[in-house]
Parts: C-alpha cells; structure tokens; sequence
C-alpha cells in the first residue's frame, strides 16, 4: 500500500463502517484505476470530495432528534430506515460510553424541570429574597454544606466510576439486545436479509 492508497483510504472513513465494509475496497479500486500514474497522492479536490460523500450518507442515515433521544433514553427500537445506524452503534468500540453519557445526560434533562420546581417552591423563593450567594444561603436552611469537601468529590467521582463500571460489565447484554431489537445476529449479521455482516442488499422471499 503504497502513500496514495492510504490517503484515500483516510478519506474513505467518513463512510459509515457497513459501507465501507460492502464498498470500500469497490472505491478504492476504482479511484486508483483513474489515478493518474504521475501522481504521488490525491488532488485535494478528489480527497475532499470522497470525505464529503462519506459524511452526507452518514447523516442520511441518522435518526431524527426525537427518534435518537427515544432510543438513548428508552431504548427505543427505530424505524427501519435506521437499522443500519443502529447495527453501527452498537457494534462500535465505544458503544458503552455513549449510553453511559446519553443516560447521565437524559437523566439531568429529566431532572431539571424537578430543580426549577424545587427553586421556585416556598423554600426557593426565600433563598432567592435572601439576597445572598446561593450556597451561603442554602447553607444556613440546612439544604446545602459549604465549602464542598474532598471527601464529597471523591465520593462523587467514587459513585461515576462505579457508574461507568456498570455500565462497562453490562455493555455485550445491551449490545446484544440492541442488534436482536434491530433484526441482527450478535455478529451483526442480518436475520432475513442478504449481504452477510455488511448489512442488507435485497428482501429474500417469503
């Protein structure tokens, strides 16, 4: 492989990982059929313009907000027109962080509403009549200790790490359940379509 094959193959990554797999090495053999024999590496037009294809079929290929915020949150099965990017996800290597993070960050979403009930409840409003700083005044109702200690980080990043932890031991389990609520094998392999692990080429009969 020599410095113009890896370049494209660098621009090929903004592919979705079951295109690439399917046409990849199609792409790469055919732009380095059309490569000009004098040439050391791609025009960066040509570079430029295999990234960009890659990255509009990824966003093809996205799920609308409210559909991404359902299956993060919910686990939500998604239209079929996503199943593609729902198999990618869950076979990338850092599917266990993304639903760690999506969860933290669904549950604080969740949460706010409840915060801003609490702040603005009779206790809230007397905090925010005191006139002063937030923590001071929380402190002297009992609701909040200040200054923040070591021991209370600690136990906060103790409680993240044990999170993540979780998160980590319980990641082939929900992988699995993912690509089974998807229509996949473990393997990523579809269950009625052709194409093997790639991804669906055409319906098989019935």
């Amino acid at each position: 492989m020599d410095h113009y094959e890896r370049q494209l193959r660098r621009a090929l990554r903004g592919y979705p990982p079951h295109d690439r797999q399917r046409h990849g090495e199609e792409i790469i053999a055919t732009a380095l059929d059309l490569r000009d024999p004098a040439a050391e590496e791609p025009s960066r037009g040509e570079w430029w313009a295999l990234l960009f294809a890659g990255l509009r079929a990824r966003l093809r290929e996205r799920p609308s907000l409210l559909w991404w915020l359902a299956y993060r949150s919910f686990g939500a099965r998604l239209p079929f027109r996503y199943r593609m990017w729902a198999r990618d996800e869950a076979l990338g290597r850092w599917f266990p962080l993304r639903q760690g993070l999506a969860v933290i960050g669904c549950s604080m979403l969740l949460l706010s509403p409840l915060a801003v009930l609490v702040l603005y409840s009779p206790v809230g409003s007397q905090v925010l009549q005191s006139g002063d700083p937030l923590p001071h005044a929380l402190a002297e109702l009992g609701q909040y200790q200040v200054p923040i200690e070591l021991t209370n980080v600690l136990e906060a990043l103790g409680f993240v790490a044990v999170f993540f932890s979780v998160q980590l031991a319980g990641a082939g389990r929900r992988r699995r359940e993912t690509l089974r609520k998807h229509e996949f094998h473990p393997d990523g392999t579809p269950f009625a379509w052709g194409g093997g692990a790639a991804g669906p080429t055409q319906p098989t009969p019935r």
